[in-house]
Order: structure tokens, then C-alpha cells, then sequence
């Protein structure tokens, strides 16, 4: 991941070199009592204006990481040896209430009862049915605040406030024929549901099987390098006592090859590759042998980045379609609803 338009490059200083006072942010400037917030990757100070966050947003700020660690430059994700996926900052959900930035009381879309009923104040106060005057569409509304039965359910007006009045599934024996025209044959469901279990069996599935995939390919790549280069040189110190030359984890950084192979796919077992293994030979079966090799440079890591950027942007698509189809359904129940009580106007 790369670093946003608006960020300079990542700069150690962390004093001004003629005071010696402290310095934060990507502004490099001290402390000057302007609203910041703190990053869990690297423990550096973000000025909100700087980040181009809005000041209002303070409270919602879950768990927040710097653009550099969010790429990777600095943090966990600078310094750890295994391909893991790059932080994002995390945010609280905030109040339905357009003017209200406070974070959502649990299992709620508003932060206080107070917000709730504002909300709703503002919703009712837009209110338009087609082909109903403004006298008609208060008298609807009385008329489900005072639905208080449906069936052997009691507090029915409750019930039609409870999102599974409107998200699960509606009674279709009040009108069949209603329902299946409006609901049942619905195609922009029915493209989305198609859509949805596509990204689920197919697309996803396969994007992980791509990384667990490439991971037992580097896996196997580790345990070649080890076999050939890892070997440890065993000599008497002056005193006797036996030591290594050389450690395998520091011959391992020097000595490795490169391993680049298009299909990702051992082409031979661990023992087989290393007694084929020829310092002249740049490649043994697609595989590419060379320890420095300028064309393949940093290929795993760059494939790796690729494979978890797509299974992200996937993962995101896929949130998309869940709420697109949450929103479709809601749409076509309310729907079914308002002309069930339109006939019965």
C-alpha cells in the first residue's frame, strides 16, 4: 500500500535541530496545543488537521494508525519477517443524528433515546406519500400508532419499530399476488443475491486458496535456502569449547536464492531441488536460482501485498452487497406494507 498524495515521505527527526524540541506528526512541528491523536503502530502524535480528519470526528476514533503504518512503513508491519495485513484505523459507529458525532449507545443507531426520537421527529416532519395530502399522512401515522394487535401479538406498533418487522420476512398470505409481483420476482435481488454468492463461493475462496497457496510455496522456498545455505561450520575455540563460525540465521540473509517460480509450485521435493542445485545455473525446472536477482526483486513480497489487497477490496465489495441487499429488502417490505394500508385507507 502506498502513502496518500497529500503525505510526505517518512522522516526520523524528531527534534528541531536548533532547540532540540520535540516534533510530531507528518508536519514535523512541535506541540502547539492543537487536537491530536495517537497512533497504536508506531506511538507518534497525528495532528487531526494534518491527517485531514474533521475535529468533530474526535470521539468516533476507535483505533487509529498513521499513513505510514497503514503502508507499512513504520510499526509491527515494518519490522515483522511474516506477511500480515497492513493495519487500518478503526472507527466507532456514530449517531444516526446528522449534527451528532458521539459514538452509538450498543446495540442501538443513536447515542441517547433523546437522539432517537429527534431522528424520527425529522423523518415523520419528511414524510411524502404520493396521492396522500398531509392531513392523510398524519392520520396514517396515528393510525399505526395505534395498531396495538396483529394476531396473537400484542404491541403490535412496538413490533413495527423492531427491525425484524421490516427485515425478516413479511406475511405474503395478506396479499399473494402482491407479494410475489413486488418481492418474489424482484431483479435487482435477484442480481444481487447472484452477485453475493458468487463473491462467497467462488471469488473469496479463491483469492485465500491464492495466498495459502503462495504461503506453502514460500514455506517450501524457506526450507530449500535452509538446506542449502544453513549449514553450520563447527571449530574449537582457544578455550576449547566448540562454537559456530557462522549462525544459520545470519548465512540465511546473505545466502538465499531467489526462488521466483510463475506457477508457485515446488517443482521438486526439498532434498530433490538441493542436489540439483548448480551456482552456475540460473534456474532449475521454472525456478529461478539466481541470489541476486535485480529482475525478480522483492517479487513474494510485492504478490503477497497484491493477494491481500484484493481479498480486502473483496471483503469490502462484499460488506457493500450484504448492506445493498439489507437495503433492497427493507425497501421492497415497506413497500408491501404501505400498500396493504393504502387498501385499507
Amino acid at each position: 500500500m502506498s502513502l496518500p498524495d497529500w503525505c510526505p515521505p517518512y522522516s526520523k527527526n524528531r527534534s528541531l535541530s536548533i532547540t532540540g524540541e520535540e516534533v510530531f506528526c507528518i508536519c514535523k512541528k512541535p506541540d502547539t496545543g492543537k487536537l491530536m491523536v495517537g497512533c497504536d503502530g508506531c506511538d507518534d502524535w497525528f495532528h487531526f488537521t494534518c491527517m485531514r480528519i474533521p475535529e468533530q470526528y474526535k470521539d468516533l476514533v476507535f483505533s487509529f494508525y498513521c499513513p505510514y503504518c497503514q503502508a507499512g512503513v513504520t510499526g509491527p508491519a515494518s519490522t515483522s519477517v511474516e506477511h500480515k495485513e497492513l493495519p487500518r484505523t478503526i472507527w466507532k459507529r456514530k449517531c444516526r443524528l446528522h449534527n451528532c458525532f458521539k459514538e452509538c449507545k450498543p446495540n442501538s443507531k443513536y447515542c441517547c433515546e433523546e437522539h432517537g426520537e429527534q431522528y424520527m421527529r425529522q423523518v415523520l416532519s419528511k414524510l411524502r406519500i404520493d396521492g396522500m395530502k398531509q392531513e392523510q399522512q398524519e392520520n396514517l401515522v396515528l393510525r399505526m400508532a395505534k395498531y396495538t394487535k396483529t394476531g396473537n401479538v400484542e404491541d403490535g406498533f412496538q413490533k413495527i419499530g423492531n427491525p425484524a418487522f421490516i427485515e425478516g420476512e413479511v406475511d405474503k398470505s395478506q396479499d399473494p399476488e402482491l407479494y410475489s409481483s413486488l418481492i418474489a420476482n424482484d431483479e435487482r435481488m435477484e442480481e444481487l443475491r447472484s452477485e453475493d454468492h458468487k463473491l462467497g463461493t467462488e471469488t473469496i475462496p479463491n483469492c485465500k486458496q491464492a495466498i495459502e497457496h503462495l504461503n506453502n510455496y514460500l514455506d517450501w522456498l524457506n526450507k530449500v535456502n535452509s538446506k542449502l545455505f544453513a549449514e553450520d561450520v563447527v571449530q574449537d575455540d582457544i578455550n576449547g569449547k566448540n562454537r559456530k563460525k557462522k549462525s544459520a540465521a545470519r548465512k540465511k540473509q546473505k545466502n538465499a536464492i531467489c526462488g521466483y517460480n510463475p506457477t508457485c509450485k515446488p517443482p521438486l521435493t526439498v532434498d530433490e531441488f538441493a542436489a540439483k542445485y548448480d551456482p552456475e545455473k540460473a534456474s532449475i525446472n521454472g525456478t529461478c536460482t539466481k541470489l541476486r536477482c535485480n529482475k525478480h526483486n522483492d517479487w513474494s513480497t510485492m504478490l503477497m501485498q497484491q493477494y491481500t489487497n484484493k481479498l480486502r477490496s473483496l471483503q469490502n465489495h462484499q460488506e457493500r452487497i450484504a448492506l445493498l441487499l439489507s437495503t433492497r429488502k427493507s425497501q421492497l417490505h415497506i413497500q408491501y406494507y404501505e400498500r396493504l394500508l393504502r387498501r385499507k385507507t
